[in-house]
């Protein structure tokens, strides 16, 4: 019988310690996987959750209202990225119908 293997902490790497956190964890860090995705997800909340701050904290309105606007943009570039593949088919097929003017 095969069973999944244990999840093991790993170390954080030295962009982690270098960048993110250089000052609030001067020393080696040791984080589980689970862990990792939740920093990949939002280092800030993963950082603040680190640090003990509730999720109820009004530290956490500025990161929610930045993750608002950035769905917002992340929306808008959807819609303007297929009004720009309309446009584009929409210049082919007139120019295959001018092409196929000039060539009557």
């Amino acid at each position: 019988m095969h069973t999944a293997p244990e999840s093991k902490p790993i170390a954080v790497g030295c962009i982690l310690q270098r960048f993110v956190m250089p000052r609030q964890y001067p020393y080696k860090v040791t984080i589980t996987a689970s862990e990792v995705a939740e920093f990949m997800f939002c280092a800030k909340a993963w950082q603040l959750q680190r640090e003990g701050v509730e999720a109820d904290s009004p530290h956490l309105a500025p990161g929610t209202a930045f993750h608002r606007q950035h769905g917002r943009q992340i929306s808008l570039a959807t819609r303007l990225r297929q009004v720009g593949w309309v446009g584009v088919a929409l210049a082919l097929l007139l120019l295959i119908i001018l092409c196929w003017k000039f060539k009557q």
